[in-house]
């Protein structure tokens, strides 16, 4: 897992999720009430404009969806791969968010905008325990927690797993027995060895990273400790070393790798 790119990912999209919803709040506050405590949601109900709720909605579903989308890309760039690296990515970082919403919207927030709601302004559940306790700790403790984290998490990883004809041909190849190849240093940030026979290959420009597998010209397994940018067919990360131990593993000379089912 890729640390310093999920606490990134997870700040700055924690900042565009809360001005959104800011903005949104600004615009159309009455609409937010039907989220409030039930106090609070029944008391302004008269005053509320379905039309806006529907607008609200509308918003905040396109904003979860624009985060499941950007995390899952970044991480494919960043390239965190693996199933629970990639799903503990998304978790990591709709946690942040989950965080980042319940200090602002739900701690400093509410005392400061019950003048906006029509017909709530006197509710008792405006009060900071009132609407911790019946509101924001369920919420973000279980809600958050046990629902939209881990749906968070199963997005992100199923838009960055690699799984590709690639993978699945270089697994054939070595289905009976392992497949060793010898590897050169090329560049000062990678190692590349010839595998023997040619895959099928989907290249697409990629900027790699250390600890990052590709097939190269369909017929050659690269294996880098820095990085390149160039057309690449991604086959997998190495998730357990860090850049400092993949630098150390593969700067010092040609290697030999042993790849097996």
């Amino acid at each position: 897992m890729n640390w310093p790119r999920i606490i990134l990912d997870g700040i700055s999209m924690s900042l565009l999720f809360n001005a959104v919803v800011g903005l949104g709040f600004l615009l159309v506050p009455q609409a937010y009430s039907v989220m409030f405590p039930k106090e609070i949601k029944k008391a302004a109900a008269p005053y509320v404009d379905p039309k806006e709720v529907q607008t609200m909605k509308l918003s905040i579903y396109s904003l979860y969806l624009l985060l499941f989308v950007y995390w899952g890309i970044s991480a494919h760039y960043a390239g965190i791969d693996g199933f629970w690296n990639l799903f503990w990515t998304g978790y990591a970082e709709m946690t942040m968010v989950s965080i980042s919403d319940f200090l602002i919207l739900d701690v400093w927030m509410p005392g400061k905008i019950r003048h906006m709601i029509k017909g709530a302004e006197r509710c008792k559940a405006w009060e900071r325990k009132e609407w911790l306790l019946k509101l924001a700790i369920p919420e973000h403790c279980l809600g958050w927690t046990f629902l939209v984290c881990p749906i968070a998490g199963l997005i992100v990883a199923g838009i960055g797993w690699e799984d590709n004809a690639s993978v699945d041909a270089l697994k054939e190849l070595v289905s009976d027995s392992p497949l060793n190849i010898s590897m050169s240093m090329y560049s000062g940030f990678e190692q590349v060895g010839s595998i023997g026979t040619s895959l099928v290959r989907s290249d697409v420009q990629t900027v790699t990273s250390s600890g990052d597998i590709v097939l190269y010209s369909g017929n050659q397994i690269v294996i880098f400790y820095g990085s390149n940018s160039w057309a690449y067919t991604r086959l997998g990360h190495i998730t357990d070393q860090s850049a400092a131990e993949m630098a150390e593993l593969l700067g010092h000379g040609n290697v030999t790798i042993t790849i097996y089912r």
